[in-house]
Parts: structure tokens; C-alpha cells; sequence
């Protein structure tokens, strides 16, 4: 009996506390709580962003599946404009809320268009076809090979989103696995219609200023000068040459030589079928269209706007490390040395990517 009424005055005990405290939480929970707010107000922006980004990509996926009907096929309707090669189109850019066109960091899923979309292997075929059983550029699909730098974006504006895309893959910023992988994924014909590499390069002079600049302005930059105490282009130089471990790997350098990207992506040498230079990536635009049998275009504006010029200093000290860390731009690549100091005046802002 003792036990029952000791065992009764403790439940009542323990239902005083809980309409006193526990009840307390419970009602506090369901009034206003602006932490919380804020937590599930930024979990409902994450979602509409990822919701976002996959109606982008459904959208893209949809679009490439109708390309499989000649009469959906995006037409070149571009404003045209007068130049060297006569009045003819200016490619419109499509950025995504990122400003690029494309993404850079898709290593093996750069080429899912050659498996998802049978469009691609279709048009591949069907050029084929149209010059008598013959591959090379005329029918072939194209990997193109995005060096950090070099003004890819432009090229990845031209295509994304316009006629180009179904025989056009931005690899991004690649591996040679990558590479080797897409190859064989973008191969169509039973095995004889191989895609066709196309890479550009950029003079390592105007590269290195563009990396510093670019590191230093930190906008999109995913390493910058600030982080590490860097606050001169020859401080910047020597950094990498400290921290890196070039041309053998990039050891703890954040930041590497063109020679080194070139490597990673293609090889030494470099194994391609089409060379463009950033100098002259009009002109070299207008020879590859005429070369794949496509109209001729110019390319988009406007795709890394810059906001002024500066003179950036290429000293004695500056060149000699250049010379080392880029040896091969100018062993392979054929780009001049420079020997004697000089400025380079380039632009600011926003560099080529």
C-alpha cells in the first residue's frame, strides 16, 4: 500500500512538471521565433535554387530531345552584322545565374549528351551520311577543352544554347581521363565517326597577367591573393614557384601554368585536332566553322566585361619565373620569349575565363 501511494504522489509530480515545463516548450514552439524564421526561410531559398537548377536542366534536356525533329532545330536568326567575312550572324549568349553558359567542373558528365540525347549521334550520322560515308570535322561531334584563362567562355556562350550545341561538348575545366572517356562516349558510326578535340591557348605573358589580375580581384576567384598576403604580381609569381611544384604536379600552388593546364587536359604533347589562340579567337572561330561545314558567325559580346585597363609590369625578376614555370608555352605552344622589361597594359575587372 505504502509503494502505491509513493508511486501515485510521484506521477503527480512528474504531471505538474510537465504541464508546468515541458507544456511551456511546446506553446513557445508554436509562437515566433526569428532564428528558426531565418533557418527555414534560407532552406526554402536553397530549395528554390536547386528547384531552379533543375528545371534549367530539364529545360536543356527537353530542348535537345526536340532537336531530334529537323522542323525544331533552333534557327540561326541572330541579328546580323557587317564584317571581314560579309553580313553575317552575331551568336546571342545564355548565361545561367552564374553569368557562365556552361559549367566547368563536370568531369565525366561533360559528354551525357552523347548518351542521354540520341539527336547528337543522330546528327553525327546523318552528316556522315551527307558526304558520302566520310567523317573528320564535316560530320564529327566536338569536345572542346576549356583552359582557365584563355577566354573559353566565349566559345561556351557561341554554343550552349544555339544551333551549334547538338554537335558541340564544353568539357570544362578537364582531365585527360575525362577526356579520354568522352571520346569514347561521342564516338558514333560503330565505332568510325571519333569526335574531333579542339583546345586554345592564350600568350602566356597575357595569361599570367589575366591570373593575377583575376586572383587579385577576387570576384568568382576561387583562390585570391588577399587570402595568402600576396600584394605584387612578382609576389604572386613567386608564390606559385615556392608552393608549386612545376612542371611535375602543382603541389600546395593554388594556381597554376597554362603549360601544366594544357598537360592535365590533353597531354605533352598535347593531343588535339583544332588549335585556337584567345589573340585571334575570331578569325580562328570563322576557319573551324568553315572547317565542321557550318555558317559562319561572330562570336558573342560582352561575355567577360571588363572596367577599365592597367598597366601590369613584367620585370626582369618576373619574366625569369614565367620562363620556368611556363617553359613549355614556349617549347611546344611556339609563343616568343621576351627578354628585356616591359609593360603590358591590360584589362581590368572581369578577365577572360
Amino acid at each position: 500500500m505504502r509503494a502505491a501511494l509513493v508511486l501515485l504522489r510521484v506521477s503527480g509530480l512528474i504531471g505538474v512538471a510537465w504541464s508546468a515545463g515541458l507544456g511551456d516548450v511546446t506553446d513557445n514552439s508554436l509562437g515566433e521565433n526569428p532564428e528558426r524564421n531565418a533557418g527555414n526561410s534560407r532552406v526554402e531559398e536553397r530549395r528554390a535554387e536547386r528547384q531552379k537548377a533543375a528545371d534549367q536542366r530539364e529545360a536543356e534536356k527537353q530542348r535537345m530531345k526536340d532537336m531530334m525533329h529537323p522542323e525544331l532545330v533552333p534557327k540561326w536568326d541572330a541579328n546580323k552584322e557587317d564584317s571581314e567575312w560579309g553580313n553575317i550572324p552575331r551568336l546571342q549568349s545564355h548565361p545561367m545565374s552564374d553569368g557562365f553558359c556552361s559549367e566547368h567542373f563536370m568531369h565525366n558528365n561533360a559528354c551525357q549528351k552523347c548518351n542521354d540525347w540520341a539527336a547528337v549521334g543522330q546528327r553525327v550520322n546523318q552528316l556522315a551520311n551527307a558526304s558520302n560515308g566520310g567523317g573528320g570535322f564535316k560530320s564529327a561531334h566536338v569536345l572542346y577543352l576549356h583552359a582557365q584563362k584563355t577566354g573559353g567562355s566565349t566559345l561556351e556562350c557561341a554554343t550552349e544554347g544555339n544551333p551549334l550545341s547538338v554537335r558541340w561538348t564544353n568539357m570544362g575545366h578537364t582531365s585527360r581521363d575525362a577526356v579520354d572517356s568522352c571520346i569514347e562516349r561521342c564516338t558514333f558510326g560503330e565505332g568510325t565517326l571519333p569526335p574531333k578535340v579542339v583546345v586554345m591557348v592564350r600568350d602566356p605573358y597575357s595569361f599570367w597577367s589575366s591570373r593575377y589580375l583575376f586572383a587579385k580581384a577576387c570576384y568568382h576567384a576561387a583562390s585570391c591573393t588577399a587570402w595568402v598576403g600576396i600584394t605584387s604580381f612578382l609576389g604572386f609569381l613567386q608564390y606559385i614557384e615556392k608552393k608549386g611544384n612545376f612542371p611535375n604536379d602543382r603541389g600546395k600552388s593554388p594556381w597554376e601554368p597554362q603549360s601544366f593546364i594544357m598537360e592535365e587536359q590533353c597531354g605533352k604533347p598535347c593531343k588535339y585536332d583544332h588549335l585556337l589562340h584567345t589573340e585571334t579567337m575570331q578569325e580562328d572561330w570563322i576557319k573551324l566553322m568553315e572547317k565542321m561545314g557550318e555558317p559562319l558567325t561572330l562570336l558573342p559580346h560582352d561575355i567577360n566585361p571588363t572596367v577599365g585597363k592597367v598597366n601590369v609590369e613584367f620585370t626582369k625578376d618576373v619574366l625569369d619565373i614565367i620562363h620556368v614555370l611556363d617553359a613549355n608555352m614556349f617549347e611546344e605552344w611556339g609563343f616568343k620569349k621576351r627578354d628585356e622589361s616591359f609593360n603590358l597594359r591590360v584589362s581590368s575587372g572581369a578577365q577572360p575565363h
